[in-house]
């Protein structure tokens, strides 16, 4: 069996996801450390960090596309999205993510921005917006009765 080595065109690797652009660039990173290629060490280091601001600025962008598709846009829901709802139990909550106010001043959301619950003190104001109104005044009313002042 002769192991032969797969090139890869610039075309393919514009082509790869987020898994796989993480791969080459550990890869990329095992051989210039083993190369002694300092330089190089560098120059991959540099490329994992832009990766990283790319896909918390794609994580972003996500986050308002979908706030926007859901404010502004009348949206089919996916046959995944319809099943889940109708075999989830009945509760009086409104089909958006629900806010939760917590006794020790904290309150748990759904951050449309980086698309995952957080739990905090304080919600930036660019969430709060995200939020509707009859939400938003419960969560800044939480928050200014817990920090001894208003907002």
């Amino acid at each position: 069996m002769s192991s032969k080595v797969r090139t890869t065109g610039t075309r393919d690797l514009a082509r790869l996801n987020y898994d796989q652009k993480r791969a080459v660039l550990t890869t990329a990173m095992q051989r210039a450390v083993q190369g002694g290629d300092y330089d190089a060490v560098r120059y991959v280091a540099e490329s994992i960090v832009a990766l990283e601001a790319v896909e918390t600025a794609q994580n972003e962008l996500t986050g308002r596309l979908t706030h926007l598709a859901q404010k502004y846009l009348i949206l089919v829901p996916s046959a995944a999205e319809v099943r889940r709802e109708s075999s989830a139990p009945s509760k009086s909550t409104s089909s958006t993510k629900r806010v939760t106010l917590h006794d020790d001043g904290n309150v748990t959301y759904w951050s449309v921005y980086n698309q995952i619950r957080t739990r905090s003190s304080a919600v930036p104001d660019r969430e709060l917006a995200a939020m509707n109104e009859s939400t938003r005044e419960r969560v800044k009313a939480h928050l200014a009765k817990h920090s001894g002042g208003e907002s």
